[in-house]
């Protein structure tokens, strides 16, 4: 079987289970001005937060059996969150984590994100790190949240 590519596939499943979950939509949503989007591949300048946005993708070959082909995976979420003045801390940007760690990881270890449109099944999920930082300028605080998911997936 010749190998895909399933960065598309990984990221449109991504956007499709994010965007399924009303709690993270109205996370997602608020003081943002009537702005519909907040994930993104690549953010447009002047995106109010807060927002989510694809950072790096690594794909690289998974031990399997001869007749399958197999994916070790990363795929890095950043949540972007900001507040005026002295005040606002974390709690926005967990909040949102939360919520996409519901959709990305859910409890039922059987309902992975669905890939099946593109040939693909994923078997296993983690998450490989989550990283927060700070930045402060005269506007206020950003908080940038790194949250970097690894997958086993195969192609069939």
């Amino acid at each position: 079987m010749p190998a895909k590519d399933l960065h598309l596939s990984l990221r449109t499943a991504y956007v499709t289970a994010m965007e399924s979950s009303a709690a993270l939509l109205a996370l997602l949503g608020d003081n943002k001005g009537g702005q519909d989007n907040a994930i993104y591949d690549s953010v447009p300048a002047d995106t109010l937060e807060p927002y989510i946005y694809f950072g790096g993708f690594t794909s690289n070959d998974a031990p399997t059996a001869k007749t399958i082909r197999g994916y070790d995976v990363t795929i890095t979420l950043i949540v972007v969150t900001k507040f005026t003045g002295e005040g606002g801390g974390n709690k926005d940007s967990d909040d949102i984590v939360n919520e996409i760690m519901q959709v990305i990881m859910p409890a039922q270890r059987n309902e992975p994100l669905d890939l099946s449109a593109d040939n693909f099944k994923m078997i296993q999920s983690s998450l490989d790190n989550s990283i927060t930082f700070l930045k402060k300028n005269q506007g206020g605080k950003q908080f940038s949240r790194s949250l970097r998911f690894r997958h086993t997936i195969f192609q069939i």
